[in-house]
């Protein structure tokens, strides 16, 4: 009969329902093992793949006996309160399969009770999940080589994970992104410290500015290395992680406030920055006024490499004058001591240059243009001639 053959139903069902219960609790610890990088990660993805599809079809085998229940409950009268038990208790557990099938990380194709695009949605999450996790492994291994301890390297990869899935949350950059990030710092020389100390700022840098992340990240790092300031003050990395977050935060308000007040743009200043910011380093000037210079050289219409060469020469200059230079110099009655403070150490950009710029009134430009042909040479001359131009802008944005 009808209501024999329900009851037969419930049966299944309730067998259905300790089935995925029994392979949730599989897929749920094969997925946590995946996410702890530990062992064979392709092994893993391959099982938690395999048990994701198991629970699929069991879900989805319970969805369409659900839908037979119902045609069924349509054809008998439910009379006897025992019918009015049966049905709530469909009911809940109907709930339970719904929550079971929500919650599903989606490892393949055959999840027949998902619509097309929720699978696909779920199959692209799950390829991320994957090249997270290989990622961080490898970010681990990288350490290692460099000279963490394991233990070190593996509390430090952990903290990444818990640290970029946040930010990925925060600020919407995918975690595939971050780890890739991580990974990149390591590969340039980065500590785990160093990175978990610098990658909140670089993210945040990312969205203020609208810059791409990977083009934040490889400026940023690259300028903070070129003025020294992931090493403390006898060369060694930097461990401290608050110290770390500090000095990635002022590069890149540095190098963000350049670009927001100049014509220069993040990609630009970078790219000048990889061939100036080790030069002007030893020479004694800062990130700031670095920045300001290149600032003030893109709105003369230097930018990028052009920038970057024309200050390098112009610094290089500054501290190996040459003869020719000293006699330049004389001619418009200034020696090489005027640059130097009482310390012997250079002054400031926007000193130097409001000094030459003050010197040179009354010159015409062909002049001018000898002098600092004289001073800096063909490929600095033209970096000069700007600065001086523009020093008192200089003075501002330093």
């Amino acid at each position: 009969s009808a209501a024999q053959k329900y009851k037969l139903m419930e049966a299944q069902m309730k067998n259905l329902n300790a089935l995925a219960k029994q392979q949730r609790a599989t897929f749920n610890s094969l997925k946590d093992q995946l996410s702890s990088g530990a062992g064979d990660t392709d092994k893993l993805a391959t099982r938690t793949a395999n048990a994701s599809n198991q629970l699929n079809k069991t879900v989805a085998q319970a969805e369409r006996l659900k839908a037979q229940m119902a045609t069924l409950r349509g054809e008998i009268a439910l009379q006897e309160s025992s019918w009015t038990g049966v049905s709530q208790r469909l009911t809940n557990f109907s709930n339970g399969v719904s929550k079971t099938g929500s919650s599903l990380l989606s490892f393949g194709t055959n999840a027949t009770f998902f619509t097309a695009p929720i699978v696909a949605g779920l199959a692209k999450a799950t390829q991320e999940l994957v090249k997270f996790q290989d990622t961080m492994v490898k970010t681990k291994n990288l350490l290692v080589t460099s000279g963490e301890s394991v233990a070190s390297a593996t509390a430090g990869v952990n903290e990444m994970q818990k640290q970029g899935e946040a930010l990925s949350n925060k600020y919407g950059i995918s975690q595939n992104q971050i780890a890739k990030g991580y990974q990149e710092l390591v590969k340039r020389g980065y500590s785990s410290k160093q990175a978990l100390g610098a990658m909140t700022s670089e993210v945040q840098a990312s969205v203020a500015s609208g810059d791409d992340y990977n083009d934040v990240l490889k400026v940023t790092s690259q300028t903070m290395e070129g003025f020294g300031l992931t090493v403390d003050k006898s060369g060694r990395a930097i461990q401290n992680v608050n110290l770390m977050t500090k000095n990635t935060k002022d590069t890149t308000n540095a190098l963000a406030y350049t670009a927001d007040t100049t014509a220069t743009d993040f990609n630009s200043i970078g790219i000048a920055m990889s061939y100036v910011s080790s030069t002007a380093h030893q020479a004694g000037f800062g990130l700031n006024e670095t920045a300001a210079a290149l600032g003030v050289l893109s709105n003369n219409g230097l930018e990028a490499e052009k920038a970057g060469t024309g200050l390098r020469k112009v610094i290089n200059s500054l501290t190996s004058p040459t003869g020719t230079a000293v006699k330049a110099l004389a001619s418009i009655n200034l020696k090489t001591s005027a640059f130097l403070d009482k310390k012997g150490n250079l002054k400031s950009m926007a000193q130097i240059f409001g000094m030459l710029n003050s010197h040179m009134k009354g010159l015409s430009d062909t002049q001018k243009a000898d002098i600092f042909h004289s001073i800096f040479g063909t490929t600095g001359q033209q970096a000069a001639m700007m600065l001086a131009k523009d020093s008192s802008r200089l003075r501002e944005l330093s």
